[in-house]
């Protein structure tokens, strides 16, 4: 009787399971219409940071590199001076949620000549402004120089039409 039930079960879960995936793939699914529609106004990002951005061309290291759907709107391939701004504006911004992407480099190539003391943070912020008003500020920062500092920031282009 015990073998009897057991197969019983497996037939009922196995028939239950080819039920429920011809089901799951006879339904229609609603097509996508998605439509994207590109921010009216001026969307800049700003690169404040604590230090130089280095790089190193021998390594193909970038001091500085921005990205925003995924294509790169700026890469420095020369040194820049902390004191020098840094201020791009992006194109084809869509209206709603947006994500860029910056990498800085501290790392001077050739700190092991110096006896200069290095600084100890090293920090970036970027700043997304939209027409002159700040809509996102975040800091990436890290205790030494041999690690790109960076990752991403998201921004909602609709938060600051409302």
């Amino acid at each position: 009787m015990r073998p009897f039930i057991t197969i019983l079960l497996v037939c009922f879960l196995m028939g239950g399971m080819y039920t429920y995936l011809k089901f799951a793939d006879s339904v229609k699914r609603p097509q996508t219409n998605h439509q994207i529609t590109d921010e009216e106004k001026v969307v800049t990002v700003e690169i404040l940071r604590s230090a130089t951005l280095y790089a190193d061309a021998g390594f193909e290291v970038v001091a500085l590199k921005i990205d925003f759907r995924d294509e790169t709107v700026l890469q420095e391939n020369s040194n820049v001076p902390a004191d020098q701004p840094i201020s791009i504006s992006l194109p084809a911004v869509e209206s709603g949620l947006n994500t860029v992407n910056v990498l800085a480099n501290f790392e001077d190539p050739e700190s092991f000549l110096s006896d200069a003391q290095a600084p100890s943070l090293y920090a970036i912020e970027v700043v997304i402004r939209i027409d002159g008003n700040v809509l996102q500020r975040q800091t990436f920062s890290g205790l030494n120089s041999t690690n790109p500092i960076g990752g991403q920031v998201s921004f909602d282009t609709t938060a600051a039409t409302r």
